[in-house]
């Protein structure tokens, strides 16, 4: 059997309508497991980053329908926009996946 590898996965939102959010994570859901099937990805984290004002929606809901899905979820929540490669940047350093998204 052949190494395979890890994944992490990072979903930037700043003021997303809850429908783009929720398609975003179902075509997430949906690559990850067809990765896993395939035998091209051994487990995948998938981190939320939110550079959003306000809490708009419940995370908990989010992190459930991922990890039933056998997807690690995590959470980072900025205090503000620090933009898009910044809120990667964390999400990068956390990750101990062999691979970023």
């Amino acid at each position: 059997m052949r190494n395979r590898p890890s994944l992490s996965i990072g979903l930037l939102y700043f003021d997303t309508p809850i429908g783009t959010l929720n398609a975003t994570i179902d075509s997430t859901i949906a690559a990850v497991k067809n990765a896993k099937r395939m035998g091209f990805l051994a487990q995948c984290t998938v981190y939320l980053l939110d550079n959003s004002p306000e809490d708009a929606f419940s995370i908990q809901e989010i992190k459930t329908r991922i990890t039933r899905e056998g997807i690690v979820f995590k959470f980072i929540k900025n205090e503000e926009n620090i933009g898009f490669s910044r809120a990667h940047n964390l999400a990068i350093f956390e990750s101990k996946d062999k691979f970023h998204l």
